[in-house]
C-alpha cells in the first residue's frame, strides 16, 4: 500500500490555515479554516462551494470539525443522488440535505450546523478555547458527544447542547481526545500524559506518561482497540486499550501534529511539518510523502479507506487494483497479466478466494469467476444500504456487510439469507466476522465477549447458540474443512490468550478450551 497525493490549484482557495476536515462520503469532503469559510468539496473534480452560515461567518476561528456518524451513513447511502451537482464551475447542494456537524472555536463555543447553512445551536462550552469535540458514534444520530478545552475540562454533552456531566478537571489544556469502539471509554491527553476513563464506572482513570514532551494528538482505533499518540518529542507511539506500550517510532525532525486511524483499523496516517506517512496497525511505515504545505493540522479517512494499489493473493492468483475502476489479474505461476477487469463505478471493496473475485463498487456488485473473467455476474446494490464495508468468502457462498445489513449470497449472485443483528456499535471487520459453508460467525458489536453463530442457509441461530467468554475477543476464525460436526472456532482475547470452541457440544464437558497464550 502507498499514498498518492492529488493536488490542484483550486485547493488553495482557503487563505488561512485549515483546522478541520471530514468526509461526507467517499467522493465529497468538508473543510473549515481560519479565513471563516466552510467549504464542500468534490474530490474527483477538485471543485468547491462555500457554505454560508447566517451570523456566524466572521465569528468562527475553528479548532476542529466533525460530522456525526449518523450523518455520514445517510450521506453515503444518498451517494447515488449526489448532493453536490457540478456543471462547469457551478455547484449546487440539495435543499433537504440537513446532516448536522459540529465546529469548535477559539472563543470556547461549539457550533452545531447543517449543510443547508442553518445554525442549529451555539453552546458555551469552555473558558478559553474549545479545542476538540467528538460525537458519540454508538447511539442513533450521534446522540451526544464530548468536548475538551483550554480550561482543562472534559465535558459530556447531549445532542441538543445540554451539559450532561463534567468528566475531568485537570488544570491544564486537554489538546485531544477520542472514544473507543463502543463508546464505553474515552482517552484524552494533557501535558505529557494520557488518561483513559471508563464511563458509568466510579473509578479513577488510567494514567501514564506517553511522551517526553507535550502530547499533541491521539486517536483510538475503533476496530483494533489500539491508541495512537503523537507528541512534541517528534515521535508517534502505539498503546493497547489499557495504556501499555506496543510501538514507538524513531524521532522525526519536527513534532507530530496529527494522527488518524482508518475505519477498518488496518492502517493509520501520521502528519507533521511537510510530512505525511502511512503505516500499518503494527507501526511499520509503508509510504511517505513530503507535500510542501507546512504542518498537517488534521487528517480524515474516507469511509471506504481507499488505498492505491490494493493487492490480494489467493493460491496462484493475484489481483491488483491499479486505479479507481481497474483491476489486473495475474497468474503468479506464469508471471504474466492474464486479464484486465474494469468496473463502471469506483471500487470500494474487493476480495479473492476459492477461484472467485468479488468486487463491490458504490452502486454494483461484481462476481468474477476464474473460469471466465470476461463474463462477470453484476448485481445492483440496494439503494440506501450504504457502502459495502466487508466481504468474506468460503467455498459455496460469501458474506456481504454494509452499513445497514449482513447478508449471505451464493456465487450466482442470489441472496440466500439476511442475518438480523443490530446496526449500531462497532462495525464488523476481517477480525470479527467469518464464514464457512454451514456457519456464519460474528462477534457482538457492543458486547465484545460474545460470539453469535448463524446458519447461512436461513439466518437462524446455529449449533448450541452464542458463545460467551470472560474477556473481550479481538479476533476469530472458523475452519473450512468437513461438515458442521467438524466445525471449530478459534478466537484470541484481549489478554493474548487463544481458545478453541465447539459449535455443537455433543455432550462434551467443556465447550471452550484454552490452547495457547502469551504466558504459556
Amino acid at each position: 500500500m502507498r499514498l498518492r497525493i492529488k493536488l490542484s490549484p483550486s485547493l488553495s482557495s482557503h487563505t488561512e490555515a485549515v483546522n478541520g476536515v471530514d468526509w461526507l462520503n467517499t467522493d465529497e469532503g468538508i473543510t473549515i479554516s481560519d479565513d471563516h469559510l466552510i467549504k464542500l468539496w468534490i474530490m474527483d473534480k477538485m471543485e468547491s462551494m462555500d457554505l454560508s452560515i447566517v451570523n456566524v461567518k466572521e465569528k468562527i476561528f475553528p479548532t476542529s470539525l466533525q460530522l456525526s456518524n449518523h450523518s455520514l451513513r445517510e450521506a453515503t447511502s444518498k451517494q447515488t443522488n449526489n448532493p453536490l451537482k457540478s456543471s462547469n464551475t457551478k455547484i449546487s447542494t440539495s435543499k433537504n440535505f440537513s446532516e448536522i456537524f459540529l465546529v469548535t472555536t477559539s472563543d470556547g463555543k461549539i457550533y452545531l450546523l447543517n449543510l443547508n447553512g442553518k445554525l442549529e445551536k451555539i453552546v458555551d462550552a469552555h473558558y478559553g478555547a474549545t479545542i476538540m469535540a467528538r460525537w458519540n458514534n454508538s447511539e442513533p444520530g450521534g446522540a451526544g458527544g464530548f468536548a475538551s478545552g483550554e480550561d482543562g475540562c472534559v465535558k459530556i454533552w447531549s445532542k441538543n447542547g445540554m451539559l450532561r456531566s463534567v468528566l475531568a478537571q485537570i488544570g491544564k489544556p486537554v489538546y485531544s481526545l477520542d472514544w473507543n469502539g463502543d463508546c464505553s471509554k474515552l482517552v484524552y491527553c494533557a501535558g505529557d500524559e494520557c488518561f483513559i476513563k471508563q464511563l458509568n464506572v466510579q473509578s479513577s482513570p488510567i494514567k501514564w506518561r506517553a511522551h517526553t514532551g507535550l502530547v499533541t494528538c491521539l486517536g483510538w482505533g475503533a476496530v483494533n482497540d489500539q491508541i495512537l499518540t503523537g507528541g512534541e518529542d517528534c515521535r508517534y507511539r502505539l498503546w493497547n486499550g489499557q495504556g501499555r506500550p506496543l510501538w514507538s517510532s524513531s524521532a522525526y525532525a519536527f513534532p507530530i501534529s496529527s494522527v488518524a486511524w482508518s475505519h477498518n483499523g488496518t492502517m493509520f496516517a501520521v502528519g507533521s511539518f511537510n510530512l505525511l506517512r502511512l503505516c500499518d496497525k503494527s507501526g511499520w511505515s509503508h509510504s511517505m510523502e513530503r507535500p510542501n504545505c507546512g504542518s498537517i493540522n488534521c487528517l480524515s479517512w474516507s469511509p471506504d479507506c481507499l488505498q492505491v494499489n490494493l493487492r490480494l493473493i489467493w493460491e496462484q492468483l493475484e489481483a491488483i487494483q491499479i486505479n479507481r475502476r481497474t483491476i489486473n489479474i495475474r497468474d503468479l505461476s506464469s508471471e504474466v497479466v492474464r486479464e484486465r477487469l474494469e468496473t463502471k463505478d469506483r471500487i470500494i471493496k474487493m476480495e479473492i478466494g476459492f477461484n472467485y473475485l468479488i468486487v463491490a463498487t458504490s452502486k454494483q456488485l461484481y462476481i468474477f469467476s476464474a473460469k471466465n473473467w470476461n463474463t462477470p455476474i453484476v448485481n445492483d446494490l440496494r439503494e440506501g444500504s450504504g457502502l459495502v464495508s466487508l466481504i468474506r468468502l468460503c467455498e459455496k457462498c460469501f458474506l456481504l456487510v454494509d452499513s445497514s445489513s449482513v447478508q449471505v449470497l451464493n456465487y450466482e449472485g442470489k441472496s440466500i439469507c439476511n442475518i438480523k443483528i443490530s446496526s449500531f456499535g462497532e462495525p464488523f471487520n476481517e477480525q470479527t466476522a467469518a464464514i464457512a459453508n454451514d456457519l456464519v460467525v460474528l462477534r457482538d458489536k457492543t458486547q465484545h465477549s460474545l460470539i453469535h453463530l448463524f446458519d447461512p442457509q436461513n439466518g437462524r441461530v446455529a449449533g448450541d447458540g452464542e458463545i460467551k467468554h470472560l474477556s473481550n475477543i479481538v479476533e476469530l476464525c472458523v475452519n473450512q474443512c468437513g461438515g458442521i460436526v467438524d466445525r471449530r472456532i478459534i478466537f484470541l482475547d484481549i489478554n493474548g490468550d487463544c481458545f478453541i470452541a465447539l459449535v455443537n457440544r455433543y455432550g462434551a464437558p467443556e465447550r471452550i478450551q484454552k490452547i495457547g497464550g502469551w504466558k504459556v
